[in-house]
């Protein structure tokens, strides 16, 4: 089955948080986009969860390789 389009999220509509609020995506914007076939996960910012650590020390990876990567060019 293919997926669908990602939905055009809008902050006005509440489905996205402003920047000033830190970003992201509202439970309303990623039920949204669940219901596209995304698998979004709620941010965790509680640094005492065990997914916290997960999630945040992948991405510091991904940006590590990134960097790297625009360093070696």
């Amino acid at each position: 089955m293919p997926r669908k389009k990602f939905p055009n999220l809008s902050v006005g509509r509440g489905e996205k948080l402003p920047v000033s609020q830190g970003a992201g995506l509202t439970e309303k914007g990623r039920r949204k986009a669940r219901a596209a076939g995304s698998n979004l996960k709620a941010p965790t910012k509680d640094p005492k969860n065990p997914s916290h650590d997960t999630r945040h020390s992948t991405i510091q990876r991904a940006t590590q390789r990134v960097i790297l990567k625009r360093v070696d060019e």
